[in-house]
This record gives C-alpha cells, sequence and structure tokens, in this order.
C-alpha cells in the first residue's frame, strides 16, 4: 500500500468525526452547510479532473467513458445527499459507497503510482464514504425502514443497465463482464461469466445486510 492512499483510507474515517468535532464547538449550522458543499465539491472537481485527464491521455469511449460504473452513481447519489439531504439518495450512498466504494480504495482498480489520475481517482472514492459518514455525525442521518429493499432493487436496476450497456458498448462497466488487472476481491470470484455475475450481486447483498443489520437491530430494542 503506498504511502499516498494510506493517507486517503485514514483521511475517508479521520476527517468526518474530527469536523462533527469542530462543529459542535462552532454551533453554527453555515459551517455544518459549508462543510457538505465543501466534500460535494471535491467531489465533483475530482470527478471532472478524472474525465479532463483520461480525454487528455487517450480517446473518450463509450466502452469506458460512461458514466456507468456503480461508483458513478454512488457519486450522484452522495452529492445529492450533501447538498439536498435527501432520505433516498443517502440510504444509496450509504449501502453503495460503504459496501463498494471503499473497497476500491483499499484494492484500487487502477495502478498506484499512475499519476494524477490515482490523486482523483482516490479523492473520488475517499469523498464518497466521508460524505456518508459526515451526514451521519452531523445530521444523523440513517437508514429508513424499508432501506434494504429499495437499494436491492436500485441496485438490480444498476446491474441490468451495466449489462445492458455492455452488451451494446463491448464495454466492462460494474467489472461485470472481466476482472480489473489489478488484484481486487473479483480474483476469488469463479471464471463463468454467469457465475461470476451472479457472485458479485450476492456479494453485494451479504455487505447490504451487514450495513442494515445495526439500524434494523435498533429498532427492535
Amino acid at each position: 500500500m503506498r504511502p499516498l492512499q494510506l493517507a486517503f483510507i485514514v483521511a475517508t474515517f479521520l476527517a468526518p468525526p474530527l469536523l462533527w468535532l469542530l462543529s459542535r464547538k462552532v454551533q453554527s449550522p453555515r459551517l455544518a452547510r459549508g462543510i457538505c458543499w465543501g466534500i460535494a465539491a471535491a467531489l465533483i472537481a475530482a470527478y471532472i479532473g478524472a474525465i479532463i485527464l483520461k480525454a487528455h491521455g487517450e480517446t473518450l469511449d463509450v466502452d469506458d467513458s460512461l458514466p456507468m460504473q456503480l461508483c458513478d452513481w454512488a457519486a450522484l447519489a452522495t452529492v445529492l445527499a450533501l447538498t439536498r439531504r435527501s432520505p433516498l439518495a443517502f440510504e444509496l450512498a450509504y449501502f453503495w459507497g460503504l459496501a463498494g466504494t471503499v473497497q476500491a480504495l483499499f484494492t484500487p482498480a487502477i495502478e498506484i503510482n499512475d499519476g494524477l489520475r490515482v490523486l482523483c481517482f482516490l479523492l473520488i472514492h475517499s469523498s464518497i464514504p466521508a460524505g456518508v459518514l459526515w451526514l451521519m455525525f452531523e445530521y444523523k442521518l440513517r437508514p429508513r425502514p424499508g432501506a434494504l429493499m429499495r437499494v436491492m432493487l436500485w441496485s438490480e436496476l444498476y446491474l441490468a443497465c451495466a449489462l445492458t450497456v455492455n452488451a451494446i458498448t463491448g464495454g466492462n462497466y460494474g467489472f461485470l463482464t472481466h476482472r480489473p488487472s489489478t488484484h481486487t476481491l473479483l480474483d476469488y470470484f469463479s471464471d463463468s461469466r454467469f457465475l461470476y455475475v451472479a457472485e458479485i450481486n450476492l456479494t453485494g447483498l451479504v455487505f447490504f445486510v451487514l450495513l442494515a443489520a445495526p439500524w434494523c437491530r435498533r429498532r427492535k430494542t
């Protein structure tokens, strides 16, 4: 693990509680809103920067340049949750961000020595879970009753869309066509295409259930 990657991992989980402590001390709604917009702005800037760098270095092709990675959808949900405090957007950001985007921080599907593109990649994949944690600390946002089912339905919609776009463009959105070249959890999945996709779907469900469990238990008690 490279120092830059480690720094982003630490910042992802340490910055939200520290910002919350600052917000509690200052007691300023304007500061809290400013932090929301600051995280959203950093996420958008990193996303735009990644597109510009990709366009500068290579051709923007439909098979790998459409906003069809799950983290693209999670990024949009996070921006909406931060700027509008949308309950549904928060739930999608919570489950997609903490179940999927966090994994990309630990096992990024990009070469870590790839210059500015890595910086944008890490900033995007750090801002999503950091934004979710900040909203949980500052605004006490939580998954609502029925959140697990809603996110599962949205995830199946994403799966159907990604498979369709992959079939049309020959792309690998969601890494549903083949594994990334770097080492990830997907390396342990089946070589059979059908089983590979099924295992991705099932693994996502397992993570969603684990993330939903604390809030279901709290409501019962």
